[in-house]
């Protein structure tokens, strides 16, 4: 029974729809789904991708596929019209829940401090640095290929 229901209301049609996305199931599934399928693909190319002498070489190769990615699927469904049904849907699913998942910034972050351990100070801040250096220009990449995209099949 809900809330409203042993209050002695109903939730009405209006009141569903003002309810926040966030709240909103629908919405709660594609995230999580997208996450389940974004982080099984991070397990699989952690499985693919080994250290290269002692550095995390897979976590740096997924962030910046994943900051490629994300920057075309938000620019291809932004420039195809307002964030809305399948739209807001395939944003949720693809970008927030599947790069959500696979990208890992936290092991991006252990992964640099583990490098300060073992290699040193130097190469950790380098690993980091060139990760989100390079992720950005993926990312702008990324962004670039959604407007050609958009371009292309309008």
């Amino acid at each position: 029974m809900t809330e409203s229901e042993t209050q002695g209301t109903t939730t009405t049609a209006a009141d569903a729809a003002a309810r926040p996305d966030y709240r909103r199931w629908v919405y709660i599934l594609l995230v999580f789904a997208g996450g389940c399928v974004g982080a099984t693909l991070r397990y699989v190319r952690e499985q693919a991708i080994p250290e290269w002498n002692g550095i995390p070489i897979g976590t740096m190769v997924e962030n910046v596929v994943g900051a490629f990615i994300l920057g075309w699927i938000i620019e291809g469904l932004t420039r195809g019209g307002p964030d809305a049904g399948g739209r807001k849907k395939a944003r949720l699913l693809f970008g927030i829940g599947m790069m959500g998942g696979f990208t890992t910034y936290s092991a991006l972050a252990v992964d640099s401090v583990q490098l300060f351990g073992t290699h040193s100070v130097w190469v950790g801040m380098l690993y980091g640095f060139a990760t989100v250096i390079v992720g950005a220009g993926a990312s702008f990449a990324g962004i670039g290929m959604g407007i050609l995209t958009v371009r292309k099949h309008s």
